[in-house]
């Protein structure tokens, strides 16, 4: 497949994000903002710190199939951020601005491009890195109030059994109103969220960024390159779709209309043999043709007229 024809999970969501750029300056939590600002190691480093409160001395960039779109012209254009720590961790994350419905889907795809990418080098099942998918989120995905959505495998019916697979997958909502992370956090989906926050360091660093990218025209150019390609893509699927929508019509039609003739060619000729046999028996002079006319429901002289046309004559002696 060409490499410009390939879609990922959300690409329609990218395009609209990328269209921005039209006539706006592109907000942190622009898809595409966010994955660029966050190619800085240490403000990527600093946001996975305040997310998971651990410390994190170094990070990797990896770029597995998915996150970057091989284009003319957009080369360095990143639809998400995937590293790795110094522990072997993987991290994959996403800031999404469209609540599409299908982000758990989605978190399940990412999460097995993990592992494949891993498998396929030659690692042991015994050797698949912990890896964490992390959604950033400016809609609360499950309308529960929370900021954080942590969610690892467990027994069902026993809570405290958990898998240990090492796999998590996270959801931060920047519209959350619970008491449920660190403040450090919260500030972050505060901004992600376009509110007034507090003095803080790695915010005034992320606005430095997103100023810094806004003015880089080559940059802004690249992502309008990727938006039209989205876009051409996008067209050829609807044409796709809409000749094989009208295939499928005309093959349902076809197959529907035999059907329906092959049903009103049923009825006609069950409709012509009753008529016949009247027909027939009153041509006999088993009964009148005043008897014929009213067994078929119709006047005397439709009866008549139906009967020469069928062929069929009155006899000498008509029985009543």
């Amino acid at each position: 497949m060409n490499e410009q024809n390939k879609l990922i999970p959300g690409g329609q969501i990218f395009t609209e994000e990328a269209e921005e750029s039209l006539d706006k300056d592109l907000s942190f939590a622009n898809s595409y903002m966010f994955a660029k600002v966050m190619s800085e190691e240490s403000l990527c480093r600093e946001m996975l710190q305040r997310i998971l409160g651990v410390m994190i001395r170094k990070i990797e960039y990896i770029e597995p199939e998915k996150s970057v779109l091989s284009i003319r012209d957009a080369k360095d254009i990143r639809l998400d951020v995937y590293v790795e720590d110094e522990e072997n961790t993987v991290y994959d994350i996403e800031c999404q601005k469209t609540d599409t419905h299908e982000l758990p889907k989605r978190s399940r795809y990412y999460q097995s491009q993990i592992d494949s990418a891993l498998l396929e080098k030659g690692y042991h099942y015994s050797q698949l890195k912990k890896s964490f998918v992390i959604f950033i989120c400016t809609f609360d995905p499950f309308k529960n109030g929370r900021h954080v959505y942590d969610f690892t495998r467990r027994c069902a019916g026993e809570e405290k059994l958990e898998l240990k697979d090492d796999t998590h997958i996270i959801f931060l909502n920047a519209t959350g109103r619970r008491d449920d992370c660190s403040d450090k956090l919260r500030i972050f989906l505060d901004y992600v969220d376009g509110r007034e926050v507090e003095a803080d360091d790695f915010i005034e660093k992320i606005e430095k960024a997103v100023a810094f990218n806004n003015q880089d025209k080559i940059w802004r150019k690249n992502v309008m390159t990727l938006a039209m390609e989205y876009k051409t893509v996008e067209i050829m699927a609807e044409k796709r779709g809409e000749k094989i929508g009208r295939e499928q019509g005309e093959k349902i039609g076809r197959e529907q209309g035999e059907k329906i003739g092959r049903e009103q060619g049923e009825k006609i000729g069950q409709k012509l043999g009753r008529e016949n046999a009247r027909y027939s028996d009153v041509s006999s002079g088993l009964y009148s043709p005043e008897k014929g006319a009213e067994l078929l429901n119709v006047t005397l002289e439709e009866f008549l007229k139906g009967m020469g046309e069928a062929g069929f004559e009155l006899p000498e002696n008509v029985n009543g």
